[in-house]
């Protein structure tokens, strides 16, 4: 490996760095995981979709019940507890 004296020396050094692969275009054992991925593939954007969502609504919910507080000073007294008896607090 060079050794860099400036900067200019070390983005020569980086232009000139790149990496080749080569050998067989698939191991053992390849065709087999792509074609389980496809397999399931329908089923893990359904539960990935379905995880996204409940993180939404958990924000949702979070986000809702924390605004009062931060808000409360701003806010005049019956819209206050018009809010909280919609939450339940």
């Amino acid at each position: 490996m060079q050794m860099a004296s400036s900067f200019s020396d070390i983005e020569e050094i980086e232009k000139k760095q790149d990496i080749t692969i080569t050998g067989a275009s698939t191991l053992p054992g390849d065709e087999r995981m792509v074609q389980e991925a496809e397999r399931f593939a329908k089923e893990d954007k359904e539960k990935r979709d379905a995880i996204d969502a409940k993180n939404q609504a958990d924000y949702v919910v979070y986000h809702t019940e924390k605004q009062p507080n931060e808000l409360e000073d701003k806010v005049p007294s019956t819209v206050k507890e018009k809010v909280e008896a919609n939450l339940g607090n």
